[in-house]
């Protein structure tokens, strides 16, 4: 999508695609409270390798 918007002469910032995989990581594995723990845990439980390895990234 970004690079479409650039070939048709809008401007995009040049980390706007890192920025956003970044929210989704935010979003995705954000850490809430688990009452069955009684403690704070991954909303999402993190791909083995860690976040960097999320989404094939």
């Amino acid at each position: 999508v970004c690079k479409s918007l650039r070939f048709g002469g809008t401007a995009v910032p040049r980390d706007y695609e890192e920025r956003f995989q970044l929210a989704l990581w935010v979003f995705r594995h954000q850490r809430v409270f688990c009452k069955d723990l009684q403690g704070c845990t991954h909303l999402r439980p993190l791909p083995p390798g860690g976040i960097g390895m999320a989404d094939g990234t």
